[in-house]
C-alpha cells in the first residue's frame, strides 16, 4: 500500500511481558476511546475497540509456534491492521467464533495471561475481537494464520474482489486491444482499396453492419479518414 516497507519497527523484547505492553501502546494509537457519561454522573472511558486489538495481541502471543522458523508480526497499513502468526488454527475458522474449546498452543502462556484477567477462561474471545468498528478477517494456512482488522470501511475489499477488479481492468485492456486491432484492419484495408464498400468490410473484417458503421465513424470523427463522393461510386481517402 505503500512504497515505504516500513516506516517503524519496535525494538526486539526477549521478555513477553514487556512485548505484550510495548505492542498494546502502540496499538492504542488506532483505537478509539471516547470518553462517556455514566449513568451515576461519572465519565468513563469506552476501550471496546482497544479491547479487540487486546484480544488479538493476547491470542497472537498465546497460540504462536515459537519453535517455528517465522516470527509473530503485527503489520499497520493505511486500511487495515493485520496480526500474522506461525501455526495453524486448531479449530476450523467458521467453528471459532461459536467454539468453548480451550486449545492454547501454550498453555502456560495462555494461564499467564489468564491470571492477569487478559484471556478468556475458555474459547479465544472472538467476540471480543468481533466488536472491532469495521469487519474483522480470520484466515488460516498451513503454517500460519492471519487476523486482520480493517480500519476503513471504504476500504474493505475483499481478496476475491480485489481479482474481480483485477480481471475487470484485464478484460478492459484485452477490450481495448481488441478495438485498437480492428481498427488498424480497417486503415490497412481502405489504404489498399479506397473503393471498398461496407459490405465488404463486413466480410473482410467479421464486424456486423453496425461495428463498421460505428468504426467509420469514430474514425471520421477522428480526422483519420473522409469520404469523397457519394456513397455509391465515392472512395474513401485516408488524411
Amino acid at each position: 500500500d505503500a512504497q515505504t516497507r516500513y516506516t517503524f519497527r519496535i525494538q526486539e523484547h526477549e521478555n513477553l511481558w514487556e512485548y505484550y505492553n510495548v505492542l498494546l501502546q502502540r496499538l492504542r494509537n488506532y483505537a478509539d476511546n471516547p470518553f462517556r457519561m455514566g449513568d451515576s454522573g461519572f465519565a468513563y472511558e469506552d476501550e471496546t475497540q482497544l479491547n479487540a486489538l487486546r484480544e488479538g495481541l493476547v491470542n497472537m502471543l498465546m497460540h504462536a509456534d515459537y519453535f517455528g522458523v517465522m516470527h509473530s508480526t503485527i503489520r499497520v497499513f493505511s486500511n487495515r491492521i493485520i496480526f500474522q502468526n506461525p501455526g495453524k488454527f486448531y479449530i476450523n475458522i467458521s467453528e471459532l467464533p461459536k467454539s468453548i474449546v480451550s486449545k492454547p498452543r501454550n498453555p502456560i502462556i495462555a494461564r499467564i495471561f489468564r491470571w492477569a484477567k487478559l484471556a478468556e477462561n475458555a474459547g479465544f474471545g472472538f467476540d471480543k475481537m468481533l466488536a472491532w468498528k469495521h469487519k474483522v478477517e480470520f484466515e488460516t494456512y498451513v503454517d500460519y494464520s492471519e487476523v486482520t482488522f480493517f480500519l476503513d470501511e471504504n476500504d474493505q475489499r475483499t481478496v476475491e474482489e480485489t481479482e474481480t477488479a483485477e480481471k475487470t481492468v484485464e478484460e478492459t485492456v484485452e477490450e481495448t486491444e481488441t478495438t485498437e486491432k480492428t481498427v488498424e484492419k480497417i486503415l490497412d484495408i481502405i489504404t489498399n482499396n479506397p473503393q471498398i464498400t461496407q459490405k465488404e468490410l463486413v466480410e473482410m473484417t467479421g464486424l456486423t453492419r453496425r461495428g463498421v458503421e460505428w468504426n467509420l465513424a469514430k474514425l471520421k470523427a477522428e480526422g483519420l479518414i473522409e469520404r469523397v463522393g457519394p456513397n455509391k461510386g465515392g472512395h474513401w481517402r485516408l488524411k
